[in-house]
């Protein structure tokens, strides 16, 4: 018969043996789960009046609006620019220069932004001035 307090220190010592042994045990590393493995694409800095697209920048005026048309992962970025008068410019990554009615501007080799105007009707000189000085401020 094994006395009571020799059995107590068996079940201890057991006991600290398996968490040992459970401490022990090489986990399997981390893996990343599947929807932070998707990357949303380039990223661009707004700041009043002024974008930075990673590939080029401009400014415009404060009072426009600026909205983002391609999708997120896309690979020629789109931007509506909207003026107070409910006109647009339009600015879109090309690979090649197209239509001869909008202008193109290069940016680095094989690389062109196509800025297309659509005035309202009521178009005026105000909008055609911060037009212009929107596309001369387009650089790489």
């Amino acid at each position: 018969m094994v006395p009571s307090w020799l059995f107590g220190i068996a079940l201890r010592l057991m006991l600290l043996v398996a968490v040992a042994l459970t401490a022990c045990t090489p986990h399997p590393p981390a893996s990343v789960p599947s929807q932070l493995k998707h990357r949303l694409g380039t990223y661009i800095v707004v700041s009043p009046g002024h974008v930075n697209t990673g590939r080029y920048r401009f400014d415009y005026p404060q009072t426009w609006q600026l909205v983002k048309q391609s999708a997120a992962n896309a690979e020629q970025l789109h931007l509506i620019l909207i003026a107070a008068n409910g006109s647009k410019v339009s600015l879109l990554e090309v690979d090649s220069a197209g239509a001869e009615t909008d202008r193109i501007i290069p940016l680095a080799a094989g690389s062109f932004v196509q800025v297309t105007i659509d005035p309202t009707e009521d178009n005026d000189a105000v909008f055609a001035e911060q037009v212009e000085q929107l596309v001369d401020s387009i650089r790489s």
